[in-house]
């Protein structure tokens, strides 16, 4: 597929950004680190919407079920022991609006933060700097769960790690 999209950039004027993005899988699953709680994504339509459905489970049972907003879904998303998911960024390359969304066990969203928002944590401006295609335009190398901290630790082309505080569901700067 081909996208063509005028994608703002970092001083705010906007550039034209042809890119050819396959689609996401129809389906993907993540596991928690203890195996306790499974994410699945997946397209409900074949991807004519855009939207992924993203499902929740622990054991047999499903704990929700919700559309997510990304288009084509998250690039990356991670589930913690707590039944916490972490989504990253979407499948297609844009400084998203939903570069980071944490959503609750219970299936609400419990905060967002915009690609703006995670430069301005950091302290960066991330659209400066040179993108890794493969994990989309500042994310450097895949996100990882550190259960013992309670976080999500995010690589970025800064080289400098965004930690996502699961039990504040705050965005800092790593050290």
């Amino acid at each position: 597929m081909l996208l063509a999209a005028l994608v703002p950039s970092p001083s705010g004027a906007q550039r034209p950004v042809t890119d050819f993005v396959p689609h996401p899988p129809a389906r993907q699953e993540m596991t928690s680190p203890s195996g306790a709680y499974r994410l699945v994504l997946s397209t409900q339509d074949g991807w004519r919407s855009r939207r992924a459905h993203a499902e929740l489970s622990r054991g047999t049972a499903r704990v929700w079920a919700r559309e997510l907003p990304q288009e084509f879904g998250p690039r990356q998303a991670l589930v913690s022991d707590m039944g916490i998911v972490v989504c990253l960024d979407e499948w297609i390359n844009i400084f998203s609006r939903y570069a980071v969304m944490v959503i609750g066990a219970d299936g609400k969203v419990r905060q967002e933060w915009s690609f703006e928002d995670v430069e301005d944590a950091l302290g960066v401006r991330l659209g400066s700097l040179p993108s890794n295609e493969r994990f989309g335009p500042w994310m450097r190398r895949p996100a990882m769960l550190d259960p013992r901290a309670g976080r999500a630790v995010v690589p970025t082309v800064a080289g400098i790690d965004l930690w996502v505080d699961l039990r504040t569901v705050q965005l800092s700067r790593g050290r």
